[in-house]
């Protein structure tokens, strides 16, 4: 399936057209988000990590 950019659309999309079952695009925006809140977790982790990992290596 080849994937392109289709303007009215405004997002990516197949050949096969844009037009996503009401029910599936509530359940991807609902996933979009919880992935999000995990990234942001992810670099609140990260930045612990980081400063502990600088804290140790410090005399």
């Amino acid at each position: 399936m080849t994937v392109r950019p289709l303007a009215h659309c405004g997002r990516w999309a197949s050949t096969i057209g844009c037009t996503l079952d009401p029910g599936l695009l509530e359940r991807l925006t609902v996933r979009r988000a919880e992935l999000d809140e995990l990234q942001e977790q992810l670099a609140d982790v990260r930045a612990e990590r980081d400063g502990l990992a600088f804290a140790a290596a410090a005399p």
